[in-house]
């Protein structure tokens, strides 16, 4: 049996919003459990890790990710088993506070950018990496 739509019969019906033949296009709400589980996710820790001097230019700059996961930052211990010249933390945050010093780290590293300063560009753009391969690896392990 062949299907009496051709393509562009088709093409017509979705661009004019119509269901075609038994194609649905809305999507059913998120089960209870599905949802609980991915709140639950949100929680689950994350841990990457900084330079010092990714943590000192967001100590000293104007504008700060949140002050709980500033705090969270500054309370890790700092490893020194690189050097002295090579200090950095581990840090471990939820994983919102995680992406909000993504976001806070790609800001950053625009804003250096713009104004010509490199090597602050690079520190930014070198932390927000870390943390995007944290977020990166906890989305893929997050219950689907």
């Amino acid at each position: 049996m062949t299907n009496p739509l051709r393509p562009w019969d088709l093409w017509g019906a979705v661009r004019a919003g119509l269901k075609a033949a038994h194609v649905s296009w809305s999507r059913s709400p998120a089960p209870a459990r599905r949802v609980a589980r991915v709140a639950a996710a949100l929680k689950k820790p994350v841990t990457f890790t900084l330079r010092e001097e990714a943590i000192q230019l967001a100590r000293d700059s104007g504008v700060t990710p949140s002050a709980s996961a500033m705090a969270k930052i500054e309370g890790s211990p700092i490893d020194g088993s690189l050097g002295s010249d090579r200090l950095c933390r581990h840090v471990t945050l939820t994983l919102a506070e995680a992406a909000q010093v993504h976001d806070y780290y790609r800001r950053a590293a625009d804003a250096f950018t713009k104004i010509g300063d490199t090597s602050r560009a690079l520190t930014c753009a070198n932390a927000r990496a870390s943390i995007r391969l944290a977020l990166w690896t906890a989305e893929r392990s997050k219950p689907a």
